[in-house]
């Protein structure tokens, strides 16, 4: 877990630091940040671990199983 937040501060650590000591002004060092394939990204993550502490993956799922016809029970879960 410790590891991953050095990965991330170090990660922004520069493009930060880039702004300070004149190496580039901040709407460019920072404009891949806001890229939208980022924001989709981001979103859908959030959503997914949303749905996953509320317990509502496994509804999508079985739903998405369902209508397309898969055997619910042969991966060992709840059958449909």
């Amino acid at each position: 877990m410790r590891s991953d937040v050095r990965v991330a501060a170090t990660a922004l650590l520069a493009p930060v630091l880039c702004i300070p000591l004149g190496v580039a002004k901040d709407k460019e060092v920072l404009a891949p940040f806001a890229h939208p394939s980022i924001f989709l990204f981001m979103g859908s993550f959030f959503l997914a671990e949303a749905m996953r502490i509320h317990g509502q993956e496994s509804a999508l799922g079985g739903g998405s199983e369902t209508a397309v016809g898969a055997d619910c029970g042969r991966w060992g879960k709840r059958e449909c």
